[in-house]
């Protein structure tokens, strides 16, 4: 479910507020294989027996998710073990640290790639005296 969240988010560009909505209104129920496809599954036997209290998210779950995610994968790939705390209020605090250590290690020459520039994402441009302009897009 973080996988997806996270190429909700980072691919289709879909808010935290609608990866919940989403989660909520197709995935939070014990049975939603069955009430996502109702064709698949015509046994009356097999219909949705739903929880009395079915599970749902929050925007904030989905942020939360997205960055727990992102450090799981980040740590993964330096072969590190990923350490947070237990005794902070709460998940946000909990990521904070891991957070900060994260974007200071993607500081500069951090990031894979840093120096990349081919034709599709920098275009070399000269002003009318002949001078390169580099401009970068975005």
């Amino acid at each position: 479910m973080l996988k997806d969240g996270t190429k909700s988010h980072s691919f289709f560009r879909v808010s935290a507020e609608n990866c919940a909505r989403i989660y909520n209104r197709t995935l939070s129920s014990k049975s939603s294989h069955i009430l996502n496809n109702p064709l698949a599954h015509r046994s009356s036997k097999e219909m949705p027996t739903h929880a009395s209290a079915p599970v749902s998210m929050t925007p904030e779950h989905v942020s939360e998710g997205f960055m727990l995610y992102s450090l799981l994968l980040h740590h993964a790939e330096q072969s590190k073990v990923l350490i947070l705390p237990h005794d902070v209020g709460s998940q946000r605090l909990r990521l904070r640290d891991a957070m900060d250590a994260r974007n200071k290690e993607m500081e500069g020459t951090g990031q894979e790639l840093w120096n990349h520039a081919c034709d599709k994402c920098c275009v070399v441009l000269e002003n009318g005296e002949g001078t390169r302009i580099s401009d970068l897009l975005s």
